[in-house]
């Protein structure tokens, strides 16, 4: 976890407690939904859900699946 880095074994706990640790201005939301055989929509909205019932905001869930990779790409 050196460089904060979630890769495969992960949970749910983890990934709240470096939300709060980091702050939501340096993480940025992602999936591997749209490989073959994953759902695209349907993978995300269950990790949002999932986050949302685990603690997450949704202010700081727009800011890592919107704000902070729109910064990152020079749109904002």
């Amino acid at each position: 976890m050196t460089n904060w880095i979630i890769n495969y074994d992960y949970s749910f706990e983890l990934i709240n407690y470096i939300i709060k640790e980091r702050g939501p201005e340096h993480i940025v939301l992602t999936t591997d939904s749209g490989q073959l055989g994953n759902e695209e929509v349907d993978g995300i909205k269950l990790f949002i859900q999932t986050l949302i019932k685990k603690g997450v905001s949704e202010a700081d869930i727009n800011v890592m699946l919107k704000e902070t990779p729109a910064m990152l790409i020079g749109k904002i």
